[in-house]
């Protein structure tokens, strides 16, 4: 895969660790995670392993990233709320009567999740793509107030040991949904990454508690 110096912006391969136009020392790349996955400088779409945009060079750990656009908020009069209130209430409590509300099962990839109800998947926030024998796929889920995202990324060879990658996420080592990763907060969404079938799995909320109720399958 190439990247770039980040001192000169010389092109260099995977291998290189001192850069042959300027002489500057090449850190080792870290495995960095992505919630949103636009480069904010050329608008490339951004795999979950990259530091550096392979179509500008910027580095992505410093750049500021896009933000998804704010729904839209209409005020309605309260008189209106007051009364779609009181029959929502009523309807919800004669549906569970029925039909109590229950987790839906997901698939990313080979791998199944169970995730809570009422969310919709956001087919425009699906990726399935593969760069340089790397395998990225990610999908998209919210609601009203919360959104999901939830990525798993691998070698297609097999070649590659997940578990050495995951060490590079960064974040604190924590157990959740019964696997041991690396949890973390970034500019407002709440992460957890783990390994499962030689894939590195990293699923993001908008709220906390939602990584508590996210089930692997």
């Amino acid at each position: 895969m190439e990247k770039y110096c980040k001192n000169c912006g010389a092109n260099i391969d995977d291998s290189t660790q001192v850069c042959p136009d300027c002489g500057r020392e090449i850190p080792a790349e870290k495995y960095v995670p992505r919630h949103h996955r636009k480069c904010p400088n050329c608008g490339r779409t951004i795999l979950g392993y990259e530091q550096f945009c392979r179509s500008c060079g910027i580095d992505l750990s410093t750049a500021i990233e896009e933000k998804p656009a704010s729904r839209k908020k209409y005020k309605t009069p309260i008189t209106t709320i007051a009364i779609i209130a009181v029959i929502a209430i009523v309807a919800f409590g004669a549906f569970n009567t029925i039909m109590p509300m229950v987790s839906q099962e997901v698939q990313v990839d080979t791998i199944n999740f169970k995730i809570p109800p009422g969310y919709v998947q956001d087919d425009d926030l699906t990726f399935d793509e593969t760069d340089a024998g790397v395998k990225y796929v990610s999908k998209f889920w919210e609601n009203d107030e919360d959104d999901i995202q939830i990525d798993v990324t691998y070698s297609q060879n097999g070649t590659a040991n997940a578990n050495d990658a995951l060490k590079e996420v960064g974040g604190t080592k924590q157990n959740m949904m019964n696997y041991d990763g690396y949890y973390d907060e970034v500019e407002g969404y709440y992460s957890f990454s783990f390994v499962k079938d030689n894939k590195i799995i990293s699923i993001y909320t908008s709220n906390h508690d939602l990584l508590n109720e996210i089930e692997v399958l």
